[in-house]
């Protein structure tokens, strides 16, 4: 069985890349995944930021970050996934209006944390009628999203107001407020990988 992943966020030079690569450094199984980042707004090709690359530190992935071209999602891209992570609600929004059937596996990042905190004994049991266990996991936090509330209140990043569920694009931002949003994506990527890896080994 193999799973298909999928991160999105602007450009493809900051945010989405990292979450790609921090994701693929944490898997011990490589071979069995599919994992690739895209933008919603990608005029030219880009080296991923300088930043974002320091943050990749195991051998093995650190060589393809530093290939790393930015390239524009497709139809074909969302089609292909089991599971689209974006960075922020608005390319959520505009993923929904590339492909409007795949909203239903589609998070932000941080949504699909806080839809991830809530488990029961009768979802770990429930039957998943899907070729795979990462599609399935979708599934299960889409079916989240009517009955956990994620959290409403916003978040206060030096100063100003950040929706809970978004992680803003902060790339031509002060250096150390850059920083600190990536390492935040980083830390946020590596729970989600650790919450899908003891998905997948329940159910395997």
């Amino acid at each position: 069985m193999s799973y298909r992943l999928l991160f999105v966020c602007t450009a493809n030079v900051c945010r989405s890349p990292l979450m790609e690569f921090t994701f693929s450094s944490c898997l011990d199984d490589v071979d069995r995944w599919s994992i690739d980042s895209r933008g919603t707004n990608v005029t030219r090709q880009s080296s991923m930021c300088s930043r974002g690359r320091s943050l990749i530190t195991v051998p093995r992935v650190s060589h393809l970050a530093d290939r790393h071209l930015s390239a524009a999602v497709t139809a074909a891209d969302l089609k292909a996934a089991d599971l689209v992570v974006t960075a922020s609600r608005e390319e959520r929004s505009n993923l929904a209006r590339v492909l409007p059937s795949s909203r239903p596996y589609t998070f932000t990042l941080r949504e699909a944390l806080a839809l991830g905190e809530a488990n029961s004994r009768v979802e770990s049991s429930q039957k998943i009628d899907v070729a795979s266990l990462l599609a399935g996991y979708a599934a299960i936090l889409n079916s989240r999203r009517g009955s956990v509330v994620p959290p409403r209140s916003p978040r206060f990043l030096w100063g100003e107001r950040v929706n809970p569920m978004d992680t803003p694009d902060v790339h031509h931002s002060r250096p150390y407020r850059h920083s600190a949003v990536l390492e935040r994506v980083r830390d946020d990527t590596q729970m989600l990988q650790q919450r899908i890896a003891t998905f997948i080994r329940q159910r395997s």
